[in-house]
């Protein structure tokens, strides 16, 4: 993966209060993430789906550490 690609990423998702990414499904919170960096960052087609399987793939992580920020 690009590496600029994925820094946006993590910081979209450093970005998004804690609180969003536990209250929703794992799914929504996929397309949520994917979206906002969509709206920061220009993605072609093979970049879009290698972020969505990347997220995928990081999603309890991605969770885990939304409960974490929240103690």
């Amino acid at each position: 993966m690009d590496t600029g690609v994925l820094r946006t990423i993590w910081t979209v998702i450093e970005e998004t209060p804690s609180h969003y990414l536990q209250r929703v499904s794992s799914n929504e919170q996929i397309k949520f993430l994917l979206q906002t960096v969509e709206s920061k960052r220009v993605l072609s087609t093979p970049q879009k789906a290698e972020a969505r399987k990347y997220l995928t793939d990081r999603r309890t992580m991605i969770r885990e550490m939304a409960v974490e920020q929240m103690m």
